[in-house]
């Protein structure tokens, strides 16, 4: 799925793409690449591994890294928060503190046992009451300063660490994963309604090369309504804390 493609997709489902519409194909574009991408990757965002290392460290700081580099390396998106941290063995920063805790870890434990996996384990085993401790848990242990800085607030990284970012998606779309495709279709076709009807609703007819046609779009006046709805059900299905965690299930 790229931009382009989509456009035509949506022109086609409208049917206006034979129409000289109000809004050039570029505002559309930059409707889709702009608004769309920034509400999507909220709810479901661009989720990806990269190292920092050393020499990533702000001068002058102790335990504070630029992230700029890892960013560049996967589309130059922007980063949304950061949900954990592992060592170059993978073992996960998370992992280790919750151990520390034992039976005062907001995972459950099986066993007497710590299973592993950070929010994974959460989710797996369905302990989603205890999430929102979670959230204030990983705060105790780093923090993404925004836009570009992550803080290690219990841990020093001894030559490179794995991060686990959050991210807004591409504007080329080529992050979003097969399986949402769909949903980020159903958003940008809301919002390009919205668009259309904002600029078209005043008017009855329209011009073509065919000759005048009667236009008929009342039912692109509950896009704002349908969209709220839509946005609704993304909230529901996903985990969502917007100031320093987002994780998708």
């Amino acid at each position: 799925m790229n931009p382009t493609e989509l456009l035509k997709k949506i022109k086609r489902r409208l049917g206006v793409r034979t129409l000289k519409l109000s809004l050039s194909d570029t505002e559309l574009l930059d409707i889709i690449t702009g608004e769309t991408v920034d509400t999507f990757s909220n709810h479901i965002p661009y989720i990806f591994e990269d190292y920092i290392f050393d020499t990533d460290k702000v001068e002058g700081s102790r335990n504070t890294y630029y992230i700029d580099d890892c960013l560049e390396r996967h589309h130059g998106v922007r980063c949304l928060g950061i949900y954990d941290i592992s060592l170059t063995n993978g073992t996960s920063l998370t992992d280790m503190q919750m151990n520390k805790l034992g039976n005062n870890s907001p995972v459950p434990r099986h066993g007497g046992a710590y299973m592993g996996g950070g929010l994974e384990s959460m989710i797996m085993t369905g302990a989603l009451a205890n999430i929102t401790s979670f959230f204030e848990f990983a705060r105790d242990i780093f923090k993404f300063v925004a836009p570009n800085k992550v803080t290690l607030i219990r841990h020093d990284i001894q030559d490179a660490a794995i991060v686990k970012f959050q991210a807004t998606h591409a504007k080329d779309l080529s992050t979003i994963a097969l399986t949402y495709e769909e949903e980020f279709f159903k958003l940008a076709l809301l919002n390009i309604k919205i668009s259309l009807y904002a600029e078209m609703k005043y008017y009855d007819n329209m011009d073509t090369a065919f000759g005048s046609i009667q236009l008929k779009i009342d039912e692109w006046a509950s896009a704002e309504n349908d969209r709220e709805s839509l946005l609704k059900e993304w909230a529901d299905k996903f985990i969502v804390n917007r100031e320093d965690v987002i994780f998708v299930i």
